[in-house]
């Protein structure tokens, strides 16, 4: 259960809190994780495998008018060593608009949410370490959530470069109301806090949006990004999803795409996804097909995978569940997509297994 914790007194140097609360949130997901490629193999204890582990603080505050102010401060947990998580990828260039790395002593962050916002009538208004806008489409519109070995690989496009893929340091957002009939909308701007006399002051400055549509069983977004990189070409991420519940069923699907510059030889990653999710018992069954092509200026190999993955989540109460999900990705050519943490050469295969309990409170 959320435990909240209501401001009831008047600290001396502020003055009294208006309506204000605090509530302290967690997911601690646990399981084992055993998969294969063709150079290694792997059995290990893993942590977020539906749900990625967290321990976060949220708040707002009644700022009279219909207007509040709110807080997210989110972070990474590792509850098979109990440690933070080292997070996100290294600075591909050498701006602060990255994912936040965390130390090999795997130190706690709020390294997945850091926000302030103010919201009202006019919509919300949020400044911090978010969600980008694209990253919104791959989370809804995957059955596996982008967790475990079902997350889709087209997820992020597997590509270092594109890091900004999840998630955006300095950045402030716009979000429309919630009272337009299911239709949402987000703008974001992130800066690199450069100075504009440095050698390159736009490398890692990000934009990014998304529209959609949400109402009854029809759910639609489309959204699109471009971040700075000097070092691999401009990235520009373009997602399109969408889904249909039918009740018995609900089908989904996504189209993503990433393109680079000339400094990276003008690379395209081009993905797809079909999905669907169906209550069965006193659980959910998860399915997807994923396939992902790359290609490249003077490169005429095939590159590209198939994906197909399968799982099932037993609720055993509206926190608790146990899980088990399988995937096996088949490479070809140049391609050598592996899941699970291990190797598999090009054109081979791979496949894993998660099995596993998660708590949320």
């Amino acid at each position: 259960m959320k435990k909240s914790l209501i401001a009831l007194a008047a600290l001396a140097a502020t003055g009294a809190f208006a309506q204000s609360s605090v509530t302290m949130y967690g997911v601690a997901d646990l399981g084992v994780t055993n998969a294969s490629g063709s150079v290694n193999s792997i059995t290990k204890i893993t942590s977020g495998n539906i749900n990625s582990s967290r321990l976060g603080f949220k708040g707002t505050e009644d700022l009279g008018s219909g207007m509040s102010a709110k807080f997210v401060f989110e972070g990474d947990v590792q509850p098979q060593t109990g440690t933070g998580s080292v997070s996100g990828a290294p600075a591909a260039n050498a701006s602060g608009n990255n994912t936040t790395v965390v130390g090999t002593s795997g130190g706690f962050t709020f390294n997945r949410q850091a926000t302030v916002a103010v919201a009202g009538g006019f919509g919300e208004v949020r400044l911090g370490r978010d969600y980008s806008p694209t990253f919104y489409i791959d989370a809804v519109y995957d059955p596996f959530g982008v967790n475990g070995v079902g997350t889709n690989a087209i997820f992020g496009n597997g590509n270092g470069n594109s890091i900004n893929h999840l998630r955006v340091s300095n950045s402030v957002s716009y979000f429309l109301p919630g009272n337009l009939g299911g239709f949402s909308g987000q703008l974001m701007m992130g800066t690199n806090n450069a100075a504009s006399n440095a050698t390159n002051p736009n490398d890692g400055k990000y934009t990014g949006g998304n529209v959609g549509y949400a109402n009854g069983p029809v759910s639609a977004h489309v959204g699109t990004s471009t971040y700075k990189l000097v070092a691999a070409g401009d990235v520009t991420t373009t997602s399109f999803g969408a889904s249909y519940d039918l009740g018995m069923v609900k089908l989904s699907g996504e189209l993503s795409s990433d393109k680079f510059g000339a400094a990276a030889l003008n690379q395209k990653i081009d993905g797809s996804l079909i999905g669907l999710t169906a209550p069965m018992g006193s659980g959910v069954l998860r399915a997807s097909y994923v396939s992902r092509k790359i290609t490249k200026d003077g490169v005429t190999a095939t590159n590209s995978f198939d994906q197909a993955s399968i799982g099932y989540v037993y609720n055993l109460s509206p926190r608790t569940a146990l899980y088990a999900t399988y995937s096996n990705i088949s490479n070809k050519g140049l391609s050598a997509v592996a899941v699970g943490g291990t190797t598999t050469a090009a054109g081979t295969s791979s496949s894993g297994t998660d099995i596993g309990v998660r708590h949320s409170f």
